[in-house]
């Protein structure tokens, strides 16, 4: 007696009254593949199934430009002003294309005694190479200092250098 009330109770839970059935919105009738009104665990593997269909009919080589787009419509992308500006920019032959020339220093200069002054040779200081010239020269043609007295001169101590590895390693030959 038990059992059947629970199992009258539970058929009760499960069972959905007809007007509070939804029905499906929007594009879910595409995702319901076997047309039974509502999308369950056979309509998903339905789905799976089928795309997995469409990529082995596709080629590895094979690259979707613009995959969002619809293939069905020929429809003609406007180019963006981004790029039809960098391109223009890109086009031109050199930077200066159509510009005035550059002004000198002399279109600046006004008057006969601007120019001249201008015009003028400079002069360059050279001390620097001629001192140098002049220290060498003079290095030539002097006598060396000789050598000072004191303790700077002191060579005490061993002047033979001991190598004790070089010893060693001509023993072992």
């Amino acid at each position: 007696m038990f059992k059947n009330i629970f199992n009258e109770w539970t058929k009760a839970q499960t069972e959905v009254p007809e007007d509070l059935e939804e029905k499906l919105k929007g594009d879910q009738h595409e995702l319901d593949t076997d047309k039974d009104g509502d999308i369950d665990a056979k309509d998903f593997k339905n789905l799976r199934t089928k795309n997995k269909k469409k990529k082995k009919d596709k080629d590895e080589g094979d690259i979707e430009m613009n995959p969002k787009m619809d293939k069905d419509k020929a429809t003609e992308q406007k180019e963006s002003r981004i790029r039809t500006a960098l391109k223009s920019v890109l086009s031109e032959k050199s930077p200066t294309a159509g510009a005035t020339k550059p002004e000198t220093m002399d279109d600046k200069l006004k008057g006969k005694g601007a120019k001249d002054m201008a015009n003028e040779p400079k002069e360059t200081d050279d001390t620097v190479t001629k001192g140098h010239d002049d220290v060498s020269k003079a290095g030539k043609v002097t006598k060396a200092a000789g050598q000072r007295n004191g303790g700077d001169q002191v060579r005490s101590g061993d002047q033979n250098v001991v190598n004790s590895v070089v010893k060693a390693l001509k023993g072992m030959k």
